[in-house]
């Protein structure tokens, strides 16, 4: 994907600047938050679009841009998952485990019941520790003159920015002295 000035992304309330040249579009969607992160990485500067979802059709976007020659510091951490998150989710897991034991020992319909409610819940709750133990992105903090700003990307779309940011800054810092 590689497109020069005077155009605009769909992705970008921002047109591009004459010689600049996009390097890589990353997107990643967070189904919990129904927010979708869009990073726009060109030659001269990281456009960002923030896409809420609201209810089933509508969207509101905040926009941001960041030259890459005010970057001062970049930094890649993986993202932990909240003990609270953690802890509540083996709090239900029990609490379906519970229920599939009550139903087990108890007898007609509260034992069907039980039994369906535990299952679901024992098992949707796996399923989601799985997701979240799993599931590897990373936090991308970029810091500068402008404060610091952070993304959340897939681990390989993330290495794949970190590995290009570097020389694009010193290139750009270069032609500035």
């Amino acid at each position: 994907m590689l497109m020069m000035g005077n155009g605009k992304d769909d992705d970008s309330i921002y047109p591009f600047m004459a010689g600049e040249q996009v390097l890589g579009k990353y997107s990643y969607f967070n189904c919990w938050s129904k927010m979708e992160t869009i990073l726009i990485l060109s030659n001269i500067r990281i456009l960002t679009r923030y896409r809420q979802r609201t209810g089933c059709c509508g969207h509101r976007s905040q926009y941001n841009s960041i030259q890459l020659d005010t970057i001062s510091m970049v930094v890649e951490n993986p993202q932990s998952v909240s003990s609270a998150v953690i802890l509540g989710n083996l709090f239900v897991l029990i609490a379906g485990l519970v229920a599939v034991v009550a139903g087990a020992i108890l007898g007609g319909i509260p034992r069907t019941l039980l039994l369906v409610i535990g299952i679901i819940t024992t098992v949707g709750t796996i399923i989601g520790l799985l997701y979240m133990l799993l599931h590897k992105v990373k936090l991308l903090t970029v810091k500068g003159d402008f404060g610091s700003v952070s993304w959340v990307l897939e681990k390989d779309k993330s290495r794949d920015v970190c590995s290009k940011l570097p020389e694009l800054i010193y290139q750009l810092k270069g032609q500035r002295y």
